[in-house]
């Protein structure tokens, strides 16, 4: 056999020589990776091991059952001792446990690495890393220390940390420089900037996406001489390259999935390499370097004497190259705009200010304390001028609701009332004053998936239907439990409701049923999000509030409120964004935004913590200032799935169900919400 020969060769000229199979995505495919490996093996000879980058565990935990029963079926011995990090959700039980985070055995021959380490494998130096970095949700101030506690299936400092501690380790007992792999999910961060730049820049955002700033940072401390990953699914080898000081090679090898289901259907990347490798302690010192090669990728941007140093630097580089992406962004979106200007086309959001009129002598009056009386509201709102009407805004048990529309007799004492606003001090309590904003245009759209009189709407998903609103499951939910709270009419976003009548009671009741339900009956939070959020090309919007039931954490250390409230802290430094908390009770959306529908905003609610008086809100708004596209349109989607740990999910084509599977949810929670209605009114 070919590899048999090779082998008698490199004994009669005194080689150690180790033969490798390396492979990407195996995504639970272990029949068609060993019947492969068997292939392989029937032709070219036994090799010595196989390692499996990327993601090794099917991405259902239905299919683990499959994967286990396969790898037992041959009393569990595996034709080739195989050796895997995974960075799927499958894997987070294993790496948080104590008795499995530092490697384990599934069958004999079949071992999963661990969370990280360094570990001698064949005589091979096998550096690894499983799991998702954390500085994806991490800003700098949040990068954490080396005791930093594992957060699902992320990997932290900490496991960075023991990388480098493991190397360092060994260096003790050999002085020879550097690893022979370093086995891990993502791509190294920068590791090749011109392909990088050569990429659209939706790929642009996917490939750093999917790259790991902590890897970046160990590639010239460490020295690895082949470097794997596959989470990208994108087959690619970048140019050898030297590390400073180094005297051997660094090569970048990108694999893809292995053929079967989970493969994407346009994927053709190569999946499986064959390697023939001289352990690094076996070899000469000076390495051969008899083919075109480049400078490390890091000889400028990473360049400090530490880890720590190191990690610092690789962050700012992540920023730097995201901040790359969304001045590009800004400059596309500023063309189009100008290129629509000049063909005097439509606004491209359909929710331009020319959408709304200020009455000019009506002004929306909030801030005050409740217990506030209507007459010395009154009597204050005089020094601005005449007033003609107070129009008090009262719920059903007789009480105020915080705010009232005041109209004077002047546009001019209305003038002088909005610009006092912040300023004006009404028993300790500053007001916020503006016009009453009237909507003039609505802007409907005949393909709207929203509008109900269109009559491709997917009717089957719809589980409650109001005079005004409807509640829906959204395709592709994240959770069962995942509602869609949607005007019949085209409404861009709840700023359009009028303060205070009938339309907006309704919606309030609609929402107060589903948070009920999920929260009362179903025992678990929620997180309910709207948003209105300009992009290129988009027609009027329709607004949609959408409702995710989340199981309560448990015993976790972190609760709901910490993880959002890190989250939310980590976006503003990804979206150069400031959320602010609504601390007071009765402030609604109207009032934080100060009564002005133009404005674009992303609104944020989850249950907070319980009193007598009954469950609290924790309530975050953020305004997006200008036209540009800087928010990420499925920030709510993302934050779920973060919590959940299903990263999975960040893709709703992922969470797609069939139609018989989205009519048997609908009527379950028509069921279940009318059963709730009757009883709350039978008990009035």
């Amino acid at each position: 056999m070919e590899a048999a020969k090779v082998r008698v060769q490199a004994q009669v000229l005194n080689l150690s020589l180790d033969y490798s199979i390396v492979v990407g995505n195996v995504n639970g495919e272990v029949k068609k990776l060993y019947s492969l490996i068997e292939s392989i093996q029937s032709k070219k000879g036994k090799f010595d091991a196989l390692f499996c980058a990327g993601r090794f565990f099917p991405p259902k935990s239905e299919e683990l059952e499959e994967l286990y029963q396969e790898v037992m079926k041959k009393g569990g011995q595996t034709p080739i001792p195989t050796h895997f990090v995974d960075s799927t959700p499958l894997i987070a039980p294993f790496m948080n446990s104590q008795k499995t985070k530092n490697g384990f055995d599934l069958a004999k021959g079949l071992s999963f690495l661990g969370r990280s380490g360094l570990k001698v494998i064949s005589g091979l130096r096998v550096a690894y890393i499983s799991g998702i970095d954390f500085d994806v949700l991490a800003g700098p101030e949040t990068q954490g220390s080396a005791d930093q506690q594992y957060i699902g299936s992320y990997f932290t400092k900490a496991d960075v940390t023991k990388v480098m501690n493991d190397y360092e380790t060994l260096l003790k007992s050999s002085q020879r420089e550097g690893v022979d792999i370093l086995l891990a999910s993502q791509w190294p961060l920068g590791i090749d900037t011109d392909y990088f730049n050569s990429l659209p820049l939706k790929d642009q955002k996917e490939t750093l996406q999917n790259s790991s700033s902590s890897l970046a940072a160990l590639i010239d401390l460490m020295k690895p001489r082949y470097i794997y990953s596959s989470n990208s699914d994108i087959h690619h080898k970048r140019l050898p390259f030297l590390s400073p000081a180094s005297k051997h090679l660094s090569r970048f090898i990108s694999l893809g999935s292995l053929p079967g289901k989970h493969k994407p259907e346009s994927s053709k990347a190569v999946y499986i390499q064959a390697i023939e490798i001289e352990p690094l302690t076996a070899m000469a010192i000076e390495d051969k370097f008899d083919c075109e090669q480049t400078p490390s990728p890091y000889l400028e941007s990473i360049t400090g004497e530490s880890l720590d140093q190191r990690l610092n630097q690789a962050l700012e580089l992540r920023l730097t190259l995201g901040q790359k992406i969304v001045h590009i962004e800004d400059q596309e979106a500023a063309k189009k705009r100008k290129s629509l200007e000049e063909q005097k086309h439509p606004s491209i959001t359909g929710l331009d200010e020319s959408t709304y009129r200020k009455e000019e002598r009506i002004i929306y009056v909030t801030g005050y304390d409740r217990k506030t009386s209507f007459v010395d509201l009154e009597h204050f709102m005089k020094q601005f001028g005449e007033i003609v009407q107070v129009q008090k805004k009262i719920d059903e048990k007789g009480r105020g609701k915080g705010f009232v529309f005041v109209e004077y007799k002047e546009r001019e004492s209305a003038e002088k009332a909005v610009e006092e606003s912040g300023r004006a001090n009404l028993m300790g309590n500053r007001l916020t004053i503006n016009y009453k904003i009237t909507k003039i245009k609505v802007v409907e759209d005949r393909d709207c998936w929203f509008c109900l009189d269109n009559p491709k709407i997917e009717r089957h998903l719809i589980f409650q239907q109001r005079p005004n609103f409807y509640a829906a499951l959204p395709k592709g939910p994240v959770t069962d439990e995942h509602f869609l709270i949607v005007p019949n009419k085209h409404i861009a976003h709840t700023l359009e409701l009028e303060v205070g009548d009938a339309i907006e009671e309704e919606y309030l009741k609609l929402k107060q049923d589903l948070v009920d339900y999920i929260v009362q009956e179903r025992q678990m939070d929620y997180l309910l999000f709207e948003r209105n959020i300009p992009f290129n090309f988009q027609k009027a919007a329709h607004m949609n509030v959408q409702l995710i039931g989340l199981p309560t954490q448990g015993s976790l250390s972190l609760t709901l409120e910490d993880r959002v409230r890190k989250l939310v802290s980590t976006s503003e430094h990804q979206f150069n964004s400031k959320f602010i908390e609504i601390t007071d009770r009765e402030m609604d959306l109207h009032a934080a935004l100060g009564n002005d529908p133009t404005k674009h905003f992303f609104y944020l609610e989850i249950p907070g913590m319980k009193t007598a008086r009954g469950r609290q809100r924790v309530r975050f708004v953020t305004v997006i200032e200008g036209q540009q596209n800087r928010f990420d349109m499925q920030f709510g989607r993302v934050m779920a799935c973060h919590i959940l740990n299903q990263r999975e999910k960040l893709n709703w084509k992922n969470c797609s169900l069939e139609r018989d599977q989205e009519e048997q949810l609908a009527q379950k929670f028509k069921a279940a919400i009318d059963k709730r209605v009757a009883a709350v009114k039978s008990s009035e």
